[in-house]
């Protein structure tokens, strides 16, 4: 039986590449693929995941999940090449402190940090939900943090960081609805 497709974006580091290798290691008849802005980058992440002995099938896509034209060439390559997306996992973002200094710069920031955490997670659900309804056990995941929580926001000692916090209040929010507006696709 053929495993799942499995797509990460922001995976050439951090959390992303740490789920693929996991994922692989555990899942190895899954194909997972590696989705990076830089090319170069996404190679080297290709390599080192084979180095950490991942047998798994890695296919690596170029993706700025800020590129309309980058996503629809990802959503083109899956289709012609799986057919199908079981898992999509939104995990690109990216953090920013804006100078207090500088309205223009504040903006820019502010615009970038939410046109990456919120609308990309947003459009890409969007671009690639024909392939994931092609899936027998669709699953989107949306990766999100602990300083997006409203709740601990008021309570908890940590960094604050509202700009970043906002945006992961924001993918919180998307989710239910989302969520919510599937439940009521399926439910009729």
């Amino acid at each position: 039986m053929p495993g799942k497709v499995v797509l990460c974006t922001g995976a050439n580091q951090g959390l992303g590449f740490a789920i693929l290798q996991v994922a692989g290691l555990r899942h190895p008849t899954n194909t997972y693929i590696l989705c990076s802005r830089d090319l170069n980058a996404g190679q080297q992440a290709v390599q080192k995941l084979k180095d950490l002995s991942v047998i798994a099938q890695i296919d690596l896509v170029q993706l700025d999940v800020t590129n309309d034209q980058q996503i629809s060439a990802a959503v083109e390559h899956v289709t012609e090449t799986y057919g199908k997306l079981d898992v999509l996992i939104k995990n690109a973002g990216i953090i920013r402190l804006p100078s207090n200094d500088d309205i223009s710069a504040a903006r820019a920031a502010y615009n970038e940090l939410f046109n990456v955490n919120i609308t990309s997670v947003a459009l890409l659900t969007t671009a690639f939900t024909p392939l994931l309804y092609k899936s027998p056990d669709p699953k989107v995941i949306n990766i999100s943090s602990g300083l997006g929580s409203i709740q601990n926001a008021p309570t908890k000692k940590k960094v604050r960081v509202p700009p970043y916090s906002t945006s992961k209040t924001a993918v919180n929010g998307l989710t239910v609805h989302m969520q919510v507006a599937e439940n009521d696709r399926v439910d009729g």
